[in-house]
């Protein structure tokens, strides 16, 4: 199997849910009970292996499993790309998910010489959603490559 196909299969695993807070609700990737074996190993290797284990970053492994099964046919899993929040609401929300998250902002500021404290929060959010990907993407590849088909 392809980390196209493999990544479509287990989106079908895993839902979109809302885990009630103060706040009135929050969203999360669910994996359902029932899913395979492996889809389970990687949604947890993936969020165990994430600087931030969250509801967030549960969110993050979805989108990346959406980028992987929408690619084009023949694109390389490599030049798959996740995209960002633009809203400043949903950047500072994101932020204040976890304190962790400011690592990332740190980051922008220091490695991107980004000016403006915006442009920190969303340089900032696409280098954490680039690490799930980047994190899903290998997870997907190596198993395809343990459970090929001998040619």
């Amino acid at each position: 199997m392809t980390i196209k196909e493999l990544a479509r299969e287990a989106r079908e695993w895993i839902a979109l849910d809302m885990r009630p807070n103060e706040m009135g609700g929050a969203d999360f990737a669910r994996i359902a009970r029932d899913a395979p074996d492996w889809v389970a190993h990687m949604y947890g290797w993936v969020l165990a292996n994430h600087r931030i284990y969250d509801d967030q970053a549960s969110l993050y492994l979805l989108g990346a499993l959406d980028a992987l099964a929408e690619q084009s046919d023949g694109e390389d899993p490599e030049d798959v790309q996740v995209t960002g929040d633009v809203y400043t609401e949903d950047l500072t929300r994101w932020l204040a998910t976890h304190p962790a998250r400011t690592e990332y902002v740190d980051i922008a500021l220091q490695d991107y010489h980004v000016k403006t404290i915006f442009d920190a929060l969303g340089v900032g959010q696409q280098l954490e959603r680039e690490a799930v990907l980047d994190l899903v993407r290998d997870w997907l590849r190596t198993y395809a490559f343990e459970h090929a088909e001998p040619a």
